[in-house]
Order: C-alpha cells, then structure tokens, then sequence
C-alpha cells in the first residue's frame, strides 16, 4: 500500500532530471530523501509518466539532442534499478515531441505522445514489448492529425487487449477556439512471444468501429 511519485528536478548543473520517492502509508521515504534519479543525462528529461506493471515502466521527454525533446522509455525493477541497459526511444520524428503517457495493451504497452509544431499539434502512439521490442513503424503510429492541436491524451486499458484513449481537441475552433474531448479505440492483436528470445514478430493495430473518425463527447468554448 505504498505510494510512488515522480518528478522533474533540476540537478546540479541546472538541468531537468526525473527523480522517484516511495512513501509507506506513515509518510516515511523508503529511498534517499531527495529521491532516485531515474532519468538523467544531456540537457533536459522531464514530464514522466510511470506505470506499475510487475516491473516498472517509465516514458518521458529527452532533450538529449539538443534540438527537440524526443520520447523515451525505460524498465525499472521494484527498486528502481534499470532492467534496460539502454533507454528506448519511441517515436523519433524530427519535430518536438512531448507529453507522453503510458498503460498497458494486453502482454505489452501503449505510449501516446504529442507532435508538437509551429503550427499545430498532433497525437502519435507506438507498442513495444516488456523486453523493448517496438511494434511497427519506428515513428509510430498517428492516432490523430486533425486541424488545430491535439493534446492531453488518456490511456484506459480493458482486459481484451483493447485501450480507450481520450484527448483534447481543437478542430472545431474558427476565430474562437473551441475545445472539445475525443475518444478512439484501439485494439491490438497478433501479439508477441513471451519469450524474449524469440525473433519480434509484426503486431497489427486497429481502430476500432468508429474509425476513421472520433466520437465527440463534449465541445465548449471555455478553457
């Protein structure tokens, strides 16, 4: 019944690092106080999403290249030592990458991300396996890519290897922007070995039954 929290911080040479601290129910920290570091390296990693599945698993922003913040994800024991030797990138598209947020896609795991540009911005998802095997199109998958901004995704896994995922979203704005939530389904199917020596064979994603268009389910003018 402990609780687990992540953060960004900056370090010693004031930039972005992702810390973790775990609480037991008295409030006591079970790591140093100041917490892990969990994410570090060149320039920036910041907004983490983290996902108990047996082992833990951590997307996040990495503005490692100077340029763009790229997607990463890595695989913790209940420690918080890494199981990867190396982080994962995901996506890997040549504009700003952002905001992700991760759940469980039946034996693997779904990351939505937004793809950030001077004029819009757009959603993006990918798979990969509990060994670091990345489903399909290396840049993933476009989940929506409507006019005006996508953005705020959430990620609901059901146990039939389907996920819900809901977001923001601006196409209907004109000269007022106007928000309205969206939701997809997302099924996956052909899924891999659980043997991790076996060869990492294709998946297929599917848009469910209102593909290729989102349902609405609310629309306001308001912030």
């Amino acid at each position: 019944n402990n609780v687990v929290i992540s953060w960004a911080s900056l370090n010693a040479e004031f930039q972005k690092d992702i810390y973790v601290q775990e609480l037991n129910p008295e409030g006591q920290e079970l790591f140093e106080h100041n917490g892990i570091n969990i994410a570090g390296g060149y320039y920036d990693q910041f907004e983490g999403d983290l996902l108990l599945e047996n082992q833990y698993y951590l997307v996040y922003s990495d503005f490692q290249n100077g340029n763009n913040s790229q997607i990463y994800a890595n695989k913790f024991n209940l420690l918080f030592s890494p199981i990867w030797e190396n982080p994962l990138q995901l996506g890997g598209q040549e504009v700003t990458q952002s905001n992700p947020t991760i759940n469980r896609a039946g034996s693997n795991f779904l990351v939505v991300w937004e793809n950030v540009t001077n004029i819009t911005t757009d959603l993006s998802m990918q798979i990969f396996n509990p060994y670091g095997g990345i489903h399909g199109n290396a840049e993933g998958e476009v989940l929506c890519n409507k006019p005006f901004n996508q953005i705020s995704a959430k990620i609901i896994s059901f146990d039939d290897d389907s996920d819900i995922i809901s977001w923001i979203d601006s196409r209907s704005s004109g000269k007022t922007e106007i928000k309205g939530i969206y939701a997809q389904k997302v099924s996956t199917t052909n899924g891999w070995t659980s043997n991790e020596n076996d060869e990492v064979s294709p998946i297929s994603n599917s848009l469910k039954q209102n593909y290729p268009n989102p349902f609405l389910l609310k629309k306001n003018s308001r912030n």
